[in-house]
């Protein structure tokens, strides 16, 4: 029997559907990892995730197992909208409520803002700081896109920690160590996934021999949560074999 990893997860989407499907998932990564990262892909799945139920038969897994858990909130909760803020941070209060008792160690946000002002950013950040003073600390900010340097240095300046995707710095060119180099201390969750130019969270086995060896680079030295950001068995199980090769520390 394999090694059960430390300091590693995968999303509670791995394992095809099931009729409890979420336990389901969060039982089969018990055995292989340490560590499960909730997913809420948007709004619409919250009630499947979010409900007493759910959190009473996770907290059963984590009493049994010893399962940490991340929450990766929803990527539309669109705080950066001012018509939608309120609903945004409602939303967030409900969630950080019900998920108390399960001792989350980081909730992973998207905060992505393109178009949005860097003085409208920094509102929300603080708002968001004001609003959940005993969260905000382990809500972690994810980078999406290469030009979000100034808005990281925003959150770390507000006291908010980072989760860096390093499939989203290679998708928009950027060199992930570079990114790690500059907020290392600020770090506390990496998400390792492949891509293709124009898809990502696929399997590791697709990076190019280059990417192999700067994702080589930050894991021998990240001392955080590493989450395998794929989302079914097979791409689980391939990139599993592919940081084995390269003799990775999983």
């Amino acid at each position: 029997m394999k090694k059960k990893l430390i300091n590693t997860g995968a999303p509670s989407y791995i394992i095809e559907s099931t009729a409890n499907h979420l336990l389901d998932n969060v039982r089969y990564l018990s055995d292989l990892m340490d560590c499960t990262q909730l997913l809420c892909f948007g709004r619409n799945y919250y009630n499947e995730v979010f409900n007493t139920k759910s959190i009473e038969e996770l907290k059963a897994v984590q009493n049994e197992t010893g399962l940490r858990y991340l929450v990766h909130l929803p990527a539309d909760l669109a705080l950066l909208t001012p018509s939608r803020s309120k609903e945004a941070t409602d939303c967030l209060q409900k969630i950080f409520s019900l998920t108390s008792v399960l001792s989350v160690e980081y909730y992973i946000l998207h905060l992505d803002g393109f178009k949005t002002s860097s003085e409208h950013y920094l509102k929300t950040l603080i708002k968001l700081r004001q609003k959940f003073p005993e969260n905000f600390k382990n809500i972690c900010i994810e980078n999406h896109d290469a030009a979000e340097e100034k808005k990281m240095n925003m959150a770390i300046q507000n006291g908010f920690p980072l989760c860096l995707d390093t499939g989203h710095c290679f998708i928009s060119g950027q060199n992930p160590l570079d990114f790690y180099t500059a907020f290392a201390p600020h770090i506390k969750v990496l998400h390792i996934h492949g891509h293709n130019r124009q898809s990502d969270h696929l399997p590791l086995s697709i990076l190019q021999p280059e990417e192999i060896d700067i994702l080589k680079k930050i894991l021998v030295i990240f001392k955080g949560i590493t989450v395998i950001e794929v989302f079914n068995e097979g791409d689980l199980e391939k990139s599993l074999d592919t940081l084995r090769a390269f003799s990775l520390p999983v």
